[in-house]
């Protein structure tokens, strides 16, 4: 047992406020492009729906979009300890 509850470490709070930021930015990676598409407006990516994101062919490998996305994350993750 973690005794969360009682002796909470700072250790287990941020990574739970790492945890909530993430599936933040995923819910709004789902609901914004499908609100810039009804509303007429988001390029042809807006037009795919999101459980079909990955039969879209975007202008990078995913590997090179996995790999930015992953260094944007650490570069706003280490701001905030600095």
């Amino acid at each position: 047992m973690l005794c969360y509850a009682v002796c909470p470490s700072r250790r287990y709070q941020q990574a739970e406020l790492v945890h909530c930021r993430f599936a933040m930015l995923g819910a709004a990676g789902i609901l914004v492009p499908d609100l810039l598409h009804s509303i007429g407006m988001g390029g042809p990516a807006a037009a795919v729906p999101w459980y079909e994101a990955g039969k879209y062919e975007y202008f990078a490998p995913p590997s090179a979009l996995f790999a930015s996305m992953m260094f944007l994350f650490a570069w706003a993750e280490g701001r905030r300890w600095v």
